[in-house]
């Protein structure tokens, strides 16, 4: 059952940024290059993020990966009723 205590924070595709020195460890969950930009679904804790890196890559799927947020805009819903409730910075 969802709580007024759940929420769900938002952050856009493009701006979750693959690389090797980021501060955040995930695994490879998809990789689905598609022409010019590439989908991968990454998995942290048992979450799965979506990211868009520019260029036909293809990901190895269980690939221990780091990332970064490249954007310090983030957004903050209530998940039971889908309000926002702030936007903001991770820092």
């Amino acid at each position: 059952e969802i709580t007024d205590n759940d929420f769900v924070l938002g952050i856009r595709p493009e701006f979750i940024k693959i690389d090797p020195n980021g501060k955040i460890k995930g695994k490879v969950y998809s990789s689905m290059p598609s022409g010019m930009e590439t989908i991968v679904k990454i998995e942290i804790n048992g979450y799965i993020l979506t990211s868009v890196v520019f260029g036909n890559i293809d990901f190895v799927i269980g690939e221990d990966i780091n990332f970064d947020f490249s954007s310090k805009s983030i957004i903050l819903f209530n998940r039971k009723n889908q309000r926002l409730i702030s936007t903001g910075s991770l820092e």
